[in-house]
């Protein structure tokens, strides 16, 4: 059988690498995709944030608050929203697992106890 091809170790490497690396750079893509469009996300929810309780942060501002209140104020509502509305889901994983897990443990014993 005759060799046709001769190619160096790091050849061989890059070529066989070469899907990996393609995988690497649009997961990356994707990765950066999904942050741009959370920061769009949190920028609207901002200024929904801003805009709602633009008269009261004007009647803040005129007696002489600071700025820095005034922003605290702005995040604190901020979060508030985001956890309301997405605060049932942090926990869901913890139970998921710990679901899993005790139907492991009943099902490694021939089942659970009676």
């Amino acid at each position: 059988m005759p060799i046709l091809w001769f190619r160096s170790l790091d050849d061989q490497v890059n070529r066989s690498l070469s899907t990996e690396r393609m995988l690497a750079a649009l997961s990356g893509s994707f990765g950066a995709l999904a942050l741009l469009l959370s920061l769009i996300g949190l920028y609207g929810v901002m200024s929904f944030v801003v805009t709602w309780r633009a008269r009261e942060i004007g009647i803040r501002l005129a007696p002489g608050a600071t700025g820095a209140s005034t922003v605290r104020l702005v995040l604190r509502d901020a979060v508030v929203m985001i956890a309301r509305r997405h605060g049932h889901r942090a926990p869901l994983p913890q139970w998921s697992s710990l679901s899993a897990r005790s139907r492991q443990h009943s099902s490694a014993h021939g089942g659970p106890r009676t």
